[in-house]
């Protein structure tokens, strides 16, 4: 349980570095451990692998919910989590997730007949490609207001969402 955790044991006040305390030093090294597993992670455990159904989802959400604390601190991660190239990402990172896993379940080894390396780059480079697309015209106006501005293109939308269902289960 999250109370009975070691690090709530360290007081806040204990050994102060700067404004740093004892307490968010270990955190952030748990934050950069973490983050280290979850790379190590993208490159060891495939998408079909068996430890996906053997605890790894799990251990995967715990990483992701230390780094997430972890960045709230002042420490590396928050550092490294604020550069712009990973700020641009979070602009799309809905896209990337809502796409990513078709394009990797039609982007194949069989279908591109490529080595890992550029396969994965071209599955990146798609997924990135409808990522931006997506941000740009669809999530941009749904928050700006300016879709659906009318009952035809509320139509249009509902019969273009229809006609994407039926093209991935055909797919």
């Amino acid at each position: 349980l999250w109370w009975s955790s070691p690090l709530r044991r360290i007081p806040a006040h204990a050994t102060h570095s700067g404004n740093r305390t004892a307490r968010s030093a270990l955190i952030d090294s748990a934050g950069v451990a973490a983050l280290a597993l979850m790379f190590w992670s993208w490159w060891a455990i495939g998408n079909t692998s068996p430890a996906l159904g053997c605890g790894a989802l799990p251990a995967y959400g715990l990483l992701t919910a230390l780094i997430i604390y972890a960045a709230t601190l002042p420490g590396a991660v928050a550092r490294l989590l604020c550069l712009a190239p990973l700020r641009w990402i979070g602009l799309i990172s809905y896209g990337l997730y809502l796409s990513h896993w078709p394009v990797f379940l039609l982007l194949d080894e069989q279908r591109l007949s490529l080595a890992a390396a550029p396969l994965f780059a071209v599955r990146m480079l798609v997924t990135t490609a409808l990522a931006i697309a997506s941000y740009r015209w669809l999530e941009m106006p749904v928050r700006r207001g300016a879709m659906l501005g009318s009952d035809r293109a509320a139509a249009l939308a509902g019969l273009a969402g229809i006609g994407l269902v039926a093209l991935c289960a055909v797919l």
